[in-house]
Parts: structure tokens; sequence; C-alpha cells
């Protein structure tokens, strides 16, 4: 769904988005995949998480799942990298 106010365009740009395996976290998800960008979602719950990665790029969007407990200091470094190893190439970023 796209929202009123045009957003700039995110082609090209990678988005971390936490918290995205539900409510608010999944519907930035989309709308920002809607938008251009490459989204990197994150969540705690490994099924639901990678649905919603999946509903994105059956909607023809770029998503990756990351399961993910972003309170946990290695979790959070592990993440970011894998957010940046999906902005340098072409590959889907990986558990």
């Amino acid at each position: 769904m796209k929202v009123a106010i045009d957003m700039i365009a995110l082609t090209g740009k990678v988005a971390l988005v936490t918290g995205s395996s539900r409510g608010f976290g999944a519907a930035t998800a989309k709308s920002l995949a809607a938008y251009g960008a490459k989204v990197v979602l994150t969540a705690r719950t490994a099924d639901a998480v990678k649905h919603v990665a999946a509903n994105i790029r059956a909607d023809g969007g770029d998503a990756s799942a990351i399961v993910c407990d972003v309170a946990l200091g290695r979790h959070r470094c592990r993440t970011v990298l894998n957010c940046e190893n999906a902005a340098i190439s072409i590959k889907r970023c990986t558990e």
C-alpha cells in the first residue's frame, strides 16, 4: 500500500527493519520494499519473519530474513554485518 505523500525513491538502498515479523515492523518493511528498498527483516520468530520476507518477494520486492534478538549484542553485530553484505552484493543475507 502506497501512502498519499510521494516518498523518495529507495531503489539501491538497504533498510534494516527490526521486529518485522508482525505489526508495525512488518508493515514498515512492506512499505519500504514497495518503494524500492532492499529490506533486511529481523525478528526472534523464525517462521514469522521468513513468511513476511516471502510475501514481500512474492509481491516483487527484495527481502531477506535474519532470525535474531537485537537485545543481545552478538546478534546485533551479526545482523549489521549481514546487512552490510546485502548492501555490497546481490546475494541475500543468510542466518
